[in-house]
């Protein structure tokens, strides 16, 4: 308290002015830049609520455990990946100035290969993990487990270099959209869980929810990608096959972790030689 208190006071008497708050030209510029994010912000809140909302009302205090601890396993950590890819992307692309065309490229090919190493990683070793830390009540059977790790490929694959290139050209009502566009699952999600009761309806509304967020905010970019927009449609291809061979069945086969093992040579040649993934079905 005493800390906060002396940063406040201290903000006001070394300030080159005194602070006044002005309606002027300067406060509208940034309420136009924040307001959107403002509401992005809230519809995300209410979003990450509402199908633990729907899931619970419709399908069951038990379901509900089931649903809350795989979100925890699979897509929480989502988040922090999302904000070192932010982190890194919004950096390189403002020191490329200009000519960032080499950066966008790059970035749109590296983006969908980390969804898909960690999608295969979750494929892999979600439901151990899941088992040792909460126990094999909470396991998610096969389908649900690959409905829920197609979610957070498609949620990495869509946070670069969409957001930071909507950011520093100050597009905030297009991110806006982009995000909250994953609302549309939510509605898929309740009828079909209303007509197929189970956890896996609400997974397959979350996963259909993240293309649709997917689609819009590439759409609402395609503009401003240029040659970028074919060089990730070819990467999110071969990450979705990737994903695809690895949610298969294949008793005695490790097919999950062979698949995340590409997925991480593929990544590792984009971001050293710059070079494209490779084409569907060959070997990166």
């Amino acid at each position: 308290m005493a800390w906060r208190l002396g940063q406040t006071v201290a903000s006001h008497v070394f300030a080159d002015a005194p602070y006044r708050l002005s309606f002027g030209a300067a406060f509208q510029k940034a309420l136009r830049f924040g307001a959107p994010l403002t509401a992005n912000g809230l519809g995300l809140a209410v979003a990450a609520q509402g199908d633990r909302l729907l899931v619970g009302a419709l399908l069951g205090p038990e379901a509900l455990g089931l649903y809350v601890v795989a979100m925890l396993a699979v897509l929480v950590p989502v988040t922090l990946v999302q904000r070192m890819m932010g982190a890194l992307c919004g950096a390189a692309l403002y020191n490329s100035g200009g000519d960032r065309t080499e950066t966008l490229r790059r970035i749109a090919r590296a983006a969908p290969a980390v969804g898909a190493f960690y999608a295969c990683g979750g494929l892999a070793f979600a439901n151990t993990l899941v088992a040792l830390a909460f126990g094999p009540r909470f396991v998610l059977p096969s389908l649900g487990l690959a409905l829920l790790c197609a979610a957070a490929l498609l949620r990495i694959a869509r946070a670069e270099p969409f957001t930071s290139l909507l950011l520093l050209d100050r597009r905030t009502k297009e991110a806006a959209l982009g995000n909250l566009s994953a609302w549309a699952g939510l509605l898929v999600s309740a009828g079909l869980m209303l007509a197929h009761p189970g956890v896996e309806s609400a997974l397959f509304g979350r996963a259909l929810g993240e293309a649709i967020a997917l689609s819009v905010t590439f759409s609402l970019t395609r503009p401003m990608l240029g040659a970028a927009a074919a060089d990730f449609a070819k990467a999110l291809a071969f990450a979705c096959l990737l994903t695809l061979i690895a949610s298969l069945p294949v008793p005695g086969a490790p097919t999950a972790l062979v698949c995340a093992a590409l997925a991480a040579a593929a990544l590792t040649r984009i971001l050293i030689r710059g070079e494209a993934p490779a084409r569907v079905g060959a070997a990166p």
